[in-house]
């Protein structure tokens, strides 16, 4: 079976506690890639980055 994420949790900070269908999880520290990467400029504001929830692939999203 792929590993895919199972949940996802804003922790602040761009950091997101990712959970998996292996039952392993950790943290990710988005926020160097939220910086600098020019396509995710709408996710520097925290509000917006919060609101992150995963799609039907399960994969990352935000509105």
């Amino acid at each position: 079976m792929p590993v895919a994420v199972r949940s996802v949790e804003y922790l602040g900070d761009y950091r997101l506690r990712l959970t998996f269908n292996s039952g392993e999880s950790g943290v990710a520290d988005l926020a160097e890639l939220v910086r600098s990467t020019p396509n995710a400029a709408p996710l520097r504001d925290q509000e917006e980055f919060q609101r992150v929830f995963l799609d039907e692939w399960p994969t990352l999203a935000w509105p």
